[in-house]
């Protein structure tokens, strides 16, 4: 049983730093513009910049068991508890990295999980020497992976912009990628709060969200199974023969988001956009072969020496 704490220091954040506090351009108030002077900055627009003001936490309890009762048969289980929280998104990710909410006040306003925080992890594997099988020789063995996984965050955000046109606006009273993370009750209810105000005219406001924010399994669920076989050849030379079946019996898994961790850096996640009806909707599953793809097999030779 180990406890693990690690601290990330410098990492990057994107702000706006041609903005003052109400997201005017090129004003006065604008970092910029206090740097280089009105004259300077008002040649310019938005100004993405990046810094190294980002602290990453990262907590977790990990557990492990190894049972090996004999040579024939390994038994082993893992699970980890685990939280991650920083000041902004890493940027990696077809989605791209949007400047934070606040470049004034971002250490309050944008703090919240992490991309890769997964809260949950359990894993069971098993690996089975059965020794000779009748009619079929020696050199066999069979081992599996089985993986339970909660979900990744992924973040909720307006359709529009702030006024400078690139910083990123969530509704009212929702933080930093709480997409799967607190009661999605709540946040349901915050959402349908925002889509009344959002009025194409007068009384013809968006409707509220009849359904469960993500009425789909977030969760990842996937059992990995190799079979081979190993054929002594002259000397030190053997050939392993093996199949792999990953994601056997192939459970529908989803992509929270798709930054690090997330499936794969060029898969999109759930949609995180308020006003669209399908808000809080996965978007895609992971690829053939990837963690959690559909069931999917392979063959292979391997030769040993």
């Amino acid at each position: 049983m180990d406890d693990i704490h690690m601290l990330g220091l410098r990492g990057l954040v994107t702000r706006d730093a041609n903005v003052d506090r109400n997201f005017n351009v090129a004003a006065p108030g604008a970092p910029l513009c206090i740097e280089f002077g009105n004259v300077v900055c008002q040649q310019f627009g938005p100004v993405p910049r990046e810094t190294n003001n980002d602290r990453h936490h990262y907590n977790a309890l990990v557990t492990s068991l190894a049972w090996r009762p004999g040579a024939k048969l390994q038994l082993n289980a893992s699970y980890t508890f685990s939280k991650a929280y920083n000041l902004a998104d890493d940027s990696v990710g077809i989605e791209g990295i949007l400047p934070v909410s606040d470049p004034f006040n971002f250490r309050t306003a944008d703090r919240g999980p992490a991309l890769t925080d997964q809260r949950q992890r359990f894993t069971f594997t098993t690996v089975v020497n059965p020794g000779r099988v009748r009619f079929l020789g020696g050199g066999w063995e069979i081992a599996s992976i089985f993986s339970y996984a909660t979900p990744l965050p992924f973040d909720i955000v307006s359709a529009s912009p702030a006024l400078d046109g690139i910083s990123v606006v969530r509704p009212p009273g929702i933080t930093r990628n709480m997409g799967n993370r607190g009661s999605q009750t709540k946040l349901l209810g915050l959402i349908n709060a925002y889509r009344s105000t959002v009025c194409i005219a007068p009384g013809n406001c968006l409707p509220p969200l009849d359904r469960k924010l993500i009425p789909h399994s977030m969760n990842t669920v996937t059992t990995d199974v190799r079979v081979s076989k190993l054929i002594p050849l002259r000397g030190r030379f053997k050939l392993r023969l093996q199949a792999e079946a990953f994601n056997s019996f192939n459970h529908p898994n989803f992509i929270s988001n798709g930054g690090p961790g997330g499936g794969g850096l060029f898969q999109p996640g759930t949609n995180g956009i308020a006003e669209s009806d399908s808000v809080g909707l996965p978007r895609s599953t992971p690829g053939v072969f990837g963690s959690g793809g559909p069931r999917s097999i392979q063959l292979a030779v391997r030769l040993q020496w």
